[in-house]
């Protein structure tokens, strides 16, 4: 047997490094937001931004988790002889994995149209967002997450097995390709999601950017949050673009180059949002501090909502002390 060296397989051990720092991370906030839903105290975790948000960072996670199985363990060295015991495999969990990797991030990129639409109405509907997310929060999230089940469910009826291609490489991906190839679904899922996503970001930049009386109304919290999504759904247009272009034959010839370029992209638009949300509110960055440290610190600010003069009149627009 070949000894083996960290640059075999530094591919697979870096990533797998901070996807499982993210992941930590990830589920300490869905347990923060989770716990602060049962609180009787009127905090701005209660909000619906942060509730649609736990559910997009479930979503994530599992992505992450799915895709590290898909497209990442079977090219690593170290589990090259497992995989190669495996070959000619096909069965309900070499079914999962790939369906359920398909669905989360058409899923996503639904959840990214929620949050962006929630996002909007803090300026669109000023004092009356509250009273709508209140009474809309659970049917919305429900449609979003029914959607993309649309191009997911026809996947059962193709068969992902772990096999060797014509290159002699162990691949868990389509025996038979189908006709619809699943980029095309992912475009299929991203343009009518991203289309009024996109309306809505360019709108809320020229009220943020271009308009100096919203701007100067608006808090610090309603900025960042803003700067969240927009960030969300960029990345989430890269990492699509780059998916379809492997539609295209020309790219053949350069496919490690582009599915590099994908896995980074994944990776930014899967596990940057959970690192970013730290940074839009110090009363939730000083609950995650609290937890990861089982308590022994935690910063000197109150999680709970304080009355503001917030321009929009929203009394739960996810403001926080930054």
């Amino acid at each position: 047997m070949i000894a083996l060296t960290f640059t075999d397989y530094w591919f697979v051990i870096i990533p797998a490094l901070y996807n499982l720092l993210t992941i930590l991370i990830s589920l300490v906030e869905v347990v923060i937001i989770i716990r602060a839903s049962f609180k009787k105290e009127k905090t701005t975790f209660k909000s619906s931004f942060y509730q649609i948000f736990a559910v997009d960072t479930v979503l994530r996670i599992t992505e992450a988790v799915c895709f590290f199985m898909n497209c990442r363990m079977e090219i690593a060295p170290m589990f090259h002889e497992y995989f190669a015991s495996l070959v000619e495999t096909y069965n309900f969990w070499t079914q999962l994995v790939p369906i359920l990797m398909y669905y989360t991030a058409f899923a996503c990129q639904w959840m990214n149209l929620v949050l962006t639409f929630n996002r909007f109405t803090v300026f669109w509907m000023k004092a009356k967002y509250a009273v709508f997310w209140k009474r809309h929060t659970l049917r919305i999230t429900i449609i979003a997450l029914v959607i993309p089940l649309a191009p997911t469910i026809p996947m059962w009826t193709e068969c992902f097995a772990i096999y060797l291609d014509e290159w002699n490489f162990v691949s868990w991906d389509h025996k038979i390709h189908p006709a619809w190839s699943n980029s095309d679904s992912a475009m299929a899922m991203f343009v009518p999601s991203a289309f009024p996503a996109l309306v809505m970001n360019l709108w809320m930049t020229a009220k943020l950017v271009g308009s100096s009386s919203v701007a100067a109304k608006a808090t610090r919290s309603d900025k960042r949050l803003w700067v969240l999504t927009l960030s969300m759904f960029l990345f989430n247009l890269l990492t699509t673009t780059v998916q379809f272009l492997f539609n295209i034959e020309i790219v053949a010839a350069n496919y490690l180059l582009v599915m590099h370029a994908q896995t980074i992209f994944f990776d930014l638009t899967v596990l940057l949002p959970s690192w970013v949300i730290l940074w839009t509110s110090a009363s939730f960055r000083s609950e995650v501090v609290f937890v990861t440290t089982f308590g022994k610190v935690h910063l000197a600010e109150s999680e709970f909502l304080q009355p503001t003069a917030h321009s929009m009149g929203s009394v739960s627009a996810g403001t926080a002390l930054i």
